[in-house]
């Protein structure tokens, strides 16, 4: 059997959080202060200790003008955040933010830009990502003039780390597109404006395009003969689109290269982030000690340098690889803490109070429609403003769904069908093979809906996912209390019904298929899709001696009765049971003649209608 690739490319692996260095980078001399401001968020990247007692010590000696009192508040600000400080950073950014409305009127578009920033900054650090991305994109549409268009790259920047935090490609787009563009004329010193647009088309499965800008920004770098540190991680992404590609040679030799320069300039996180990408491929090629010690290496560096997201990417890798090696137990921790990582971070960035901002926001938005009912484009003035309003609704809408979608998943539950996913259904099945008793079984129905595609291309994806969401309650209805039903891929399902014998197997898939034929999708203009299912039956364990109790096996036969009931025409279901192992017989030797296991008495073979068991 074919493994399934891996590719398991992070949201924000690989990524750097330019937004918390924007107003470093442009903070204007204006005053005495400004130099002295512009070393404090310099401190800030690299020890933000160091920065917060910096900031409070000039704080507390005050006579500081409005501005300047701003710019060391969002210093102070956002390196509590970064030290784990958030209600502190909080406070300090409700501060700032009444700082910057008592003094707006005052305030040039400069300093109007750099206290939306310092605030937007402070409450991204602190985890209230609705706010932030409000500020940010006022600061981004305050930048629209021509004279301020590295203050607009940056903002845009900004916003875009947001999306990139909640794994919001297509929300990010927009923003590091209109970065990137824009820093092709003027920004040619950031080449990580470039790195992130080019990420981010991975992230969306664009790789063509990403594959080109990785290709024009490795070619920027070897000329400048600089950023060692960018280059290397330009060179693994290359490598894992080369992947994608069929460029499996190239890949690995892209990749070792990589390791190599990372491990000479000591960059932990990326050398995570490839050993990785180099343990995936080593399991997809069968290398399988090889692949488990190579992502234990990744791990482990991710833990010393503490970089969340890959450790929470070495870890998933782990888990799979654990079960694939048939070990439930290291697979089941592996992802239990992957899981606390993603869930510690959504915990932290108070994703759960959205619904509630979100509900208040819109109790203002009436303030923000013109008379034909259209959301005006009202010019920025307080910061508690009704454009504030709309924006945060946006913002705040987005970030809740693609928040909860997260969390389901993260929950084991799959978003569109409310069932347990794949990730749950093997860490159960791996459970209940560790523990079965002895003699007890279950029957394992796959289900998979007849020519999902064809009704995509016809229909449209909205009703393909009526199509599943449908399938899913009756598939519901199909178990008991001691049954277990998951979505196991994009058109099919996994179904154990405990305790089930071969004939009450055959008689519930029988039924459902029934149901299922007799039901349809009714469409707005009076058409109905009819739809049809396959099933395919197998016992767990396959023999009742336990011979074996691993489950892949009962998987495989069930799935190759699947491909029987299907190659027979379709809307029909055909089951495999397991009798008793003569000779030696593997389930893979009854997956490829399963018409001679029955001859032997190896199986029993039972079908909805007369088909060819083809070997």
């Amino acid at each position: 059997m074919t493994r399934r690739p891996l590719l398991f490319v992070s949201a924000l692996a690989m990524c750097v959080p330019i937004a918390r260095h924007v107003s470093a980078q442009i903070v204007p001399a204006v005053d005495p202060e400004q130099a002295a401001i512009s070393q404090c968020m310099q401190q800030m990247g690299r020890a933000p200790q160091e920065a917060e007692q910096m900031a409070e010590k000039r704080l507390a000696a005050g006579r500081l003008s409005a501005f300047s009192e701003i710019g060391w508040l969002g210093c102070l600000g956002t390196a509590k955040g970064l030290i784990g400080k958030p209600a502190e950073s909080s406070a300090i950014a409700d501060r700032t933010q009444a700082l910057t409305d008592a003094h707006w009127s005052e305030f040039n578009d400069t300093q109007k830009f750099l206290s939306l920033t310092a605030i937007g900054s402070m409450l991204q650090t602190s985890g209230d990502v609705v706010r932030a991305t409000g500020f940010f994109i006022r600061a981004y549409e305050l930048s629209a003039a021509e004279s301020m268009v590295q203050y607009r790259i940056n903002a845009a920047v900004a916003i875009s780390t947001v999306y990139f935090g909640l794994d919001a490609p297509e929300a990010a787009d927009r923003y590091i597109r209109k970065a990137y563009e824009l820093s092709q004329g003027h920004a040619r010193n950031q080449p990580w404006i470039d790195y992130n647009f080019s990420f981010n088309l991975m992230k969306m499965k664009r790789y063509d395009e990403a594959l080109v800008a990785f290709d024009k920004l490795a070619q920027h770098l070897d000329q400048a003969q600089g950023d060692a540190l960018l280059r290397n991680r330009v060179n693994t992404q290359r490598a894992v689109i080369f992947d994608t590609q069929g460029r499996h040679e190239e890949a690995a030799a892209l990749l070792d290269a990589s390791l190599a320069g990372q491990r000479e300039i000591k960059d932990m996180q990326g050398q995570s982030y490839t050993l990785s990408r180099i343990a995936e491929r080593r399991w997809n090629g069968g290398e399988r000690d090889s692949a488990l010690s190579t992502a234990q290496q990744a791990f482990g560096l991710a833990e010393q340098g503490n970089y969340r997201q890959e450790k929470e990417d070495a870890l998933r890798l782990l888990a799979t690889i654990y079960a694939g090696m048939d070990k439930p137990q290291q697979a089941f921790d592996a992802l239990k803490q992957a899981d606390a990582i993603t869930l510690g971070t959504l915990k932290a960035q108070n994703l759960r109070d959205v619904v509630a901002v979100d509900a208040a926001i819109k109790a203002r938005n009436d303030a923000a429609k013109s008379n034909n009912g259209e959301l005006t484009r009202a010019t920025p003035l307080l910061l508690g403003g009704a454009a504030l309003s709309v924006l945060l609704a946006v913002a705040a809408s987005v970030l809740w769904l693609r928040a909860r979608h997260r969390i389901r998943r993260l929950r084991g539950i799959d978003p569109l069908t409310g069932l347990p996913n794949r990730s749950a259904a093997i860490a159960r099945f791996a459970a209940a093979s560790a523990d079965a008793a002895a003699g007890a079984r279950e029957a394992l129905l796959l289900i998979a809906v007849d020519k999902l595609d064809a009704i995509n291309d016809l229909y449209g994806y909205e009703v393909g996912d009526r199509v599943l969401r449908q399938l899913a309650r009756r598939v519901r209805t199909l178990g008991g209390a001691n049954d277990f039903a998951a979505r196991w891929s994009e058109d099919s399902f996994l179904v154990a019904l405990g305790g089930a014998t071969f004939e009450e197997a055959n008689a519930r898939a029988d039924a459902l298929r029934r149901l299922v034929e007799e039901g349809g999708i009714d469409l707005s203009d009076g058409d109905a899709v009819k739809i049809g299912i396959s099933i395919g039956v197998a016992s767990n364990p396959f023999f009742p001696d336990g011979t074996t109790h691993d489950w892949h096996d009962a998987l495989r036969l069930a799935a190759r009765a699947l491909q029987s009931a299907r190659q027979a025409g379709a809307n029909a279901w055909a089951g495999i049971w397991g009798v008793a192992a003569k000779d030696g017989g593997s389930t893979l030797t009854i997956a490829r003649a399963p018409q001679q296991a029955a001859e032997s008495g190896q199986v029993r073979l039972e079908a909805s209608s007369p088909l060819a068991w083809q070997s």
